[in-house]
Order: C-alpha cells, then structure tokens, then sequence
C-alpha cells in the first residue's frame, strides 16, 4: 500500500521497491485487487506484451490517512535517530496526520465518543466483524471512561 501512495503502479515497483519475492509480490497484489483495494489496467509498451498496472480504486485511496498514520507513528516512536523520510505538503510544508472535527480542531482519544445509532441500541450493530462482547461494550456508552495520564508534556 505505501508504495502505491509513492507512486508505484507496475509490479516491478511493487517488487523492487518492498523487496520481496516476484510470488509474494503476484500474492500481495491479488489479494488487494480482490480486496478492491487496486484494479488491475493493461497497458502495452511498444514491441512488449500486454502487462498491468494496479492502480487504487477509491477504496484504496481512502487508506491513505491510515498508511501514514502508521508511518507517523514508527516515525516518533520507533526511531531514535529521527525519520528515515519527511512527508510534507507540494509546497514543503511538514505535514501531520490526526483526528479534526469539521472546523479542523484536532482532537484526542478523550475527545472523541463512539455512538450507536438509534436502530441498534439494544441490539448492536449486525456485522460480522463485531463480537458479542463488542456489540454490548457499544450499547454501555453512557458509562464514564476513565482518565488516561498523558504520556506526553
């Protein structure tokens, strides 16, 4: 995923660049292309076969915020040294990744409630992806959450 958000759309990038194995790399892309993650595009050099690009589909451009939040994450927490690369915007200005309301007010972990909608309350939400025990875990938001010492100044 990162590779693609720098600009990789061949699977000769995508190898070369993560550097890893020509199978592992076929697998990756598969499965994030079945995933709906990329689509796959033919494009034809001259006097070449016919080869793909994967390309993000909207989908995969949505992750975006969340490859580099990750990267932002092993940037201050992971590397002593400081970071291996600086992301910033087109005109260089660092750039930083959080949580803002629709007025851009960042917010943190304490600032932010999870709600359920109204049609779910006493059941929870139906989706696979949600245990029993996170489905009653949702119903019990009124419940106070406890304070957290900052672990920044």
């Amino acid at each position: 995923m990162r590779e693609a958000f720098y600009g990789a759309t061949r699977f000769d990038q995508f190898a070369r660049r993560v550097g890893i194995t020509d199978a592992v790399a076929s697998a990756r892309l598969k499965e994030l292309t079945e995933a709906g993650i990329f689509t796959k595009v033919p494009y034809q050099e001259p006097g070449q076969r016919v080869r793909y690009e994967y390309l993000l589909t909207d989908m995969g451009r949505d992750l975006f915020p969340v490859v580099m939040s990750l990267m932002q994450w092993g940037n201050e927490h992971l590397q002593p040294d400081g970071p291996p690369l600086t992301v910033t915007d087109t005109s260089r200005n660092p750039i930083r990744v959080g949580v803002v309301t629709g007025e851009q007010e960042t917010l943190g972990p304490d600032d932010v409630e999870v709600r359920v909608p109204a049609g779910l309350a006493e059941s929870g939400p139906r989706s696979p992806f949600y245990s029993a025990a996170v489905r009653r875990s949702l119903v019990l938001t009124n419940s106070p959450r406890p304070q957290r010492p900052s672990s920044r100044p």
